[in-house]
């Protein structure tokens, strides 16, 4: 990732590969929870860059 991707087309495609994941590789666990992990962290920085900024 050599530009700076938005937050929000970043969290689309990452629960997008995580839908998809949890369709088409439902036994694979740890994948699973590391990318919910990482969908959550996301979500998490950008809940407090928006209260930071004062946009909630």
């Amino acid at each position: 990732m050599a530009e700076e991707e938005d937050p929000h087309a970043l969290l689309d495609r990452l629960e997008h590969d995580l839908r998809s994941m949890e369709f088409n590789r439902p036994y694979d666990i740890i994948p699973i929870r590391k990318l919910q992990n990482k969908i959550l962290d996301l979500k998490n920085k950008m809940q407090e860059s928006d209260l930071a900024f004062g946009q909630v």
